[in-house]
């Protein structure tokens, strides 16, 4: 579970409770009030507090799903060979659908359906919203039982807007997002690669790698980071850009076991084509945690620091 704290509207606005509602710690002095849903007014103030509040109906419906799940469906095993599905599903579902809780809570169920070579699968994810935006995880699986995914679309379905029609891109082919790839792929990590791919432009000198960060000759040295930040990331982030390409970018930061104060992060950025194939576009280390910053992008579906879920907090 990870937290992205973006600025709400007023305090009046937005504080609900004076109390954390896990620790009912006072938030009369608390800085950054953090929330995942407007309907119920809990209100919480840290990360850890929002994943223990929420840890047991994490826990039933995680018990909830092994008891519904078939004998010959995807095993506990399978979560990280479809992680990178359960941030697309989160960012542009095929179906959504709202149940009101006796309590008043409102559980949203995002679906979206994939195939990936002769694979054909559903992804569901159960969680709580703020203004449509996916806040809390309760529960993200793939299964290829349809008897499954009828058994959670629970309530209301939602219906979504007709995607809008693919904007034309002006200029020639040189312009489309494949070749701006092609061409941050051959600069790694000397501009920022979102800047190029989604304005088409040279990232501006703030934008640029700091003089003294990890130089491109030693970028060999850690190739051997590329497959484990894919397979087992420390955060995982979706991104589609104006011409509907979908991007998903790995993140992992490795410490020194003698040091815990060095480290450096390895990031992967890929294009996610529709048939679920993925295309590496880029791959470096940095030490500057304010380059890393730069390609947290679009939804965030994997944070390792917090276990279990995702949420998008609000700060009041």
């Amino acid at each position: 579970m990870g937290i992205n704290a973006r600025e709400g509207d007023s305090l009046e606005d937005l504080r609900f409770s004076d109390f954390c509602a896990n620790c009912r710690k006072s938030l009369a002095e608390i800085e950054t009030i953090l929330f995942v849903e407007k309907e119920v007014g809990r209100c919480f103030c840290s990360e850890e507090c929002i994943h223990d509040y929420f840890q047991p109906a994490v826990d039933a419906m995680l018990e909830e799903h092994d008891r519904l799940r078939s004998r010959g469906d995807y095993g506990d095993g399978a979560g990280e060979r479809f992680s990178q599905y359960r941030a697309l599903t989160l960012e542009d579902p095929d179906e959504v659908w709202l149940n009101e809780t006796d309590s008043g809570e409102r559980h949203f169920t995002f679906m979206s359906k994939f195939r990936s070579g002769e694979d054909a699968f559903t992804y569901v994810c159960v969680c709580l919203t703020i203004e449509g935006v996916p806040s809390f995880v309760f529960l993200g699986f793939a299964t290829r039982d349809e008897d499954l995914v009828e058994q959670y679309r629970r309530g209301t379905e939602i219906p979504l807007e007709s995607p809008a029609a693919e904007p034309e891109v002006a200029g020639g082919p040189e312009d489309s997002a494949a070749n701006l790839a092609d061409a941050a792929a051959n600069e790694i990590g000397r501009q920022l690669l979102w800047e190029k791919l989604f304005a088409g432009e040279g990232a501006s000198s703030s934008d640029l790698r700091r003089s003294d960060d990890i130089p491109r000759e030693q970028f060999d040295q850690f190739v051997q980071f590329i497959e484990p930040t894919m397979d087992d990331p420390d955060e995982i982030w979706s991104f589609v850009d104006p011409e509907k390409q979908k991007w998903l970018t790995f993140i992992s930061i490795y410490k020194d076991h003698e040091d815990e104060e060095t480290f450096f992060s390895m990031i992967v950025v890929c294009r996610l084509f529709e048939n679920g194939e993925m295309q590496m576009v880029s791959a470096f280390p940095t030490i500057d945690p304010d380059f890393a910053q730069k390609f947290r992008r679009g939804v965030q579906s994997v944070n390792k620091a917090y276990g279990v879920g995702w949420t998008r907090g609000n700060a009041a």
